[in-house]
């Protein structure tokens, strides 16, 4: 019959023509097939017998090896995952069995899985990992590719060996079982962050405040951090700020950055982002990243980005955008007075039972109410306009009426009033803090109110020298003073002399000038007349004071002196009057002068041909 070595030597033809195979190994365990061929053979004796029944022969030609080890990535950051990739083949004829293989890490490293995994893969202990490979079949077409997974514990920078051991059976050639790798670890801090947000749920139009803390696991010390946070579309900016954090806004991304070192487990200052939500309800996301600017790796980006979800509840930020008289000012007593009330609503959903309230000062009197889409109507001094629902952007104004006070509630030189308006609705408000406007109203009683302001000159003046008193007539309004107006001056201590110019025509009695100006026309609300200029002998001596008035009031002493107030009337006499004083001494200066003339020669007061000058001394 056809001898077995007929079978394997073509196989082992092949196997030594096959690129990178150990020739020398296999030829070296070729004798197998001499071994087969003698088993082929009738046995001759018990001894062969026993011989092939003691040799298991399949157990000589195996040569299971360890083709690479290639640890990935290197340099790895400290904290960072990283692996080893080990492939195995065998590349003898026959199959290996019983294959482990052994990998250990003594340092530095932290096991964390294998792939293939258990069974096939278990720790042994904290430092070895075995696999159980089983047969591993012949000339390399059962190749197995193990993969380990280790964490870098660090601190960076150090190195970490490891090392791969093969064990078989039937292993005719341990000097390919072994292989090392060392594998840098770099400098690597393990960045968190972590966000909040507040309140939660939110009211649409309201602020949102998000807290984003950043930490640093290590296992170095953290270098210079940035913080990047993109804000919802639906969110608009207002404000970043942290301790040691520098924070800038563009197009809806928050950026802030913090300089190094931050030590490993050290607290760091957290930032505070606040952003306005504009949406009308479902839910806002704000997502934010931490990362090293510069400094050591982060070998886990896993945790470095923080996201929280929102609810938004439906919100209507309605307000009192503005509040203003839109009649004639100063008010005049007695007369109507147009307030408009500009009530808005900013969103982002729209108001439901719109309220605006607006609360008459006293002793006003309500007129009217109205403005488009509004329902106004008035109790006592409180006005009230509604609506079912105020749409967002909606620009509908209301328009209130009312009387102002009288001249005698106003007093005689004007009161301010100030009038507010409210707004309420039923929707949530996320900013009730601008539901009210105001405007302020000053009131002047009616008439026209004339001013009197007097000055006197020279001061001082020598008795039975002369003086000179300016005295203004102002018409302060609200109305045109019409009809002829006076000046009543009562002199003291002086004696009339003149009055000027002529508009004013001035008559004389002992003490009182009445002087009368025809105002033809009329005097504007903030106009004056002439100025009038009464000249005077100051015939006393001492203190020389007295008192002008004009409107409806006449000075102490002015007698029989009849008082001529615009037709309009003067409501307010407390500025018809007003004095000048003028100090007269009898001590009068005594004045006197010399004179004298000289020549350059001599001195005397004659000329002569060679003299070209006179010398006057006084």
């Amino acid at each position: 019959m056809p001898s077995p070595c007929d079978k394997d030597s073509p196989r082992l033809g092949r196997l030594l023509e096959q690129p990178g195979r150990d020739k020398e190994k296999l030829l070296n365990g070729s004798w197998l097939a001499l071994a087969r061929v003698a088993l082929s053979v009738p046995l001759k004796s018990a001894t062969a017998a026993l011989l092939a029944l003691a040799l298991p022969l399949s157990a000589w030609a195996a040569d299971p090896q360890i083709a690479s080890l290639v640890d990935n990535p290197d340099p790895v950051p400290a904290g960072g995952l990283y692996t080893y990739t080990a492939v195995v083949d065998n590349n003898a004829a026959d199959a290996a069995l019983n294959t482990r293989l052994q990998f250990s890490v003594p340092a530095g490293a932290t096991f964390v899985s294998a792939t293939p995994g258990s069974p096939t893969c278990v720790p042994v202990s904290a430092t070895l990992v075995e696999c159980n490979l089983g047969t591993v079949g012949a000339l390399g077409a059962d190749t197995r590719t193990i993969v380990f997974t280790w964490r870098a514990t660090g601190p960076g920078p150090t190195t970490v060996n490891a090392t791969a051991t093969l064990l078989a059976d039937n292993d005719t050639n341990n000097g390919n079982n072994v292989q090392s790798a060392t594998t840098t670890v770099v400098q690597g801090a393990n960045l968190g962050l972590t966000k909040t947000a507040n309140p939660e749920p939110v009211v649409g139009g309201s602020n949102i405040t998000y807290t984003l803390t950043a930490s640093n696991t290590g296992p170095n010390d953290a270098g210079n951090l940035v913080l990047t946070d993109n804000l919802s579309p639906s969110s608009t900016f207002v404000s970043a700020s942290g301790s040691g954090w520098s924070c800038s806004h563009s197009a809806g991304v928050v950026t802030c950055n913090r300089t190094g070192p931050h030590a490993v487990g050290a607290g760091i200052a957290p930032v505070t982002i606040v952003a306005t939500v504009n949406a009308a309800g479902g839910t806002v996301t704000n997502s934010a990243t931490v990362a090293p600017a510069t400094g050591a790796s982060d070998p886990d980006s896993s945790n470095n980005t923080a996201t929280v979800n929102s609810s938004v509840l439906p919100g209507a930020d309605v307000r009192i955008a503005s509040k203003s008289v839109i009649s004639a000012t100063p008010a005049v007593a007695g007369q109507n007075v147009s307030f408009r009330i500009n009530p808005r609503n900013t969103g982002p959903a729209a108001a439901t039972n719109a309220v605006v309230t607006d609360t008459l000062p006293a002793n006003w009197t309500f007129v009217s109410a109205s403005g488009p889409n509004w329902s106004c109507g008035a109790a006592g001094q409180t006005v009230t306009c509604s609506r079912a629902s105020f749409p967002v952007g909606a620009t509908d104004n209301i328009t209130v009426v009312a009387t102002a006070p009288s001249n005698a509630q106003v007093g005689p030189t004007g009161t301010t009033y100030t009038n507010t308006a409210s707004i309420t609705a039923t929707s949530t408000d996320p900013t009730p803090s601008n539901n009210s406007g105001s405007v302020d109203v000053t009131v002047l009683p009616d008439g026209a109110d004339l001013r009197l302001a007097k000055s006197k000159t020279p001061n001082p003046v020598a008795q039975g020298g002369t003086l000179t008193s300016t005295l203004t007539v102002t018409n302060n309004g609200p109305r045109t003073a019409t009809g002829p107006l006076k000046v009543v001056d009562v002199l003291n201590g002086e004696t009339f002399v003149s009055a000027s110019p002529v508009a004013w025509s001035c008559v004389p009695t002992g003490a009182v000038v009445e002087c009368t100006h025809a105002n033809v026309g009329g005097l504007a609300v903030g106009a004056s007349l002439p100025s009038l200029v009464i000249t005077t002998t100051a015939t006393s001596s001492g203190s020389l004071s007295n008192a002008a008035c004009t409107g409806s009031s006449l000075p102490p002493g002015s007698g029989s002196a009849t008082a001529s107030p615009p037709a309009e009337g003067d409501p307010n006499n407390t500025n018809d009057c007003a004095s000048a004083v003028a100090s007269s001494t009898t001590v009068q200066p005594d004045l006197a002068i010399t004179k004298t003339t000289s020549t350059p020669s001599g001195g005397d007061k004659v000329v002569s041909i060679t003299e070209t000058s006179v010398t006057y001394t006084l």
